[in-house]
């Protein structure tokens, strides 16, 4: 049998955009609001995703950052997750001439760099 250590393996999860454990809606937002910068993370995560919510990109950005304000460091990585994934999808609409998404995208992307720059502590 091939049971390679699982301990060999590394941790970190390939991608943070990837599933978390789910809290209920209504507890993350009110963990949220107090500042949880977990629950922001994940609550962050679902408005990325349109999990559970109507997908909010502006919001989830925001979340993030607040999260990343709160002292959740990690939070960094998953911003630099969002800044590549946008770019990807501003060379879509672009491509489909799609400006107007595309420049409300552009402005998502300045705002999680300009958050980055303010809290990101790599």
């Amino acid at each position: 049998g091939d049971h390679r250590d699982l301990h060999s393996f590394p941790t970190r999860r390939s991608s943070d955009l990837e599933q978390v454990p789910d809290l209920d809606l209504s507890e993350l937002l009110s963990l949220s609001e107090q500042n949880d910068p977990e629950a922001q993370y994940r609550l962050a995560i679902k408005y990325y995703k349109g999990e559970g919510v109507e997908q909010d990109l502006g919001k989830a950005i925001e979340l993030f950052g607040a999260s990343l304000s709160n002292g959740r460091n990690e939070t960094a990585h998953t911003l630099k997750e969002c800044i590549d994934d946008l770019s990807c999808r501003i060379k879509e609409f672009s491509e489909t001439q799609d400006y107007e998404k595309a420049s409300s995208l552009h402005a998502l992307i300045d705002k999680s760099e300009n958050l980055l720059n303010l809290y990101g502590k790599e």
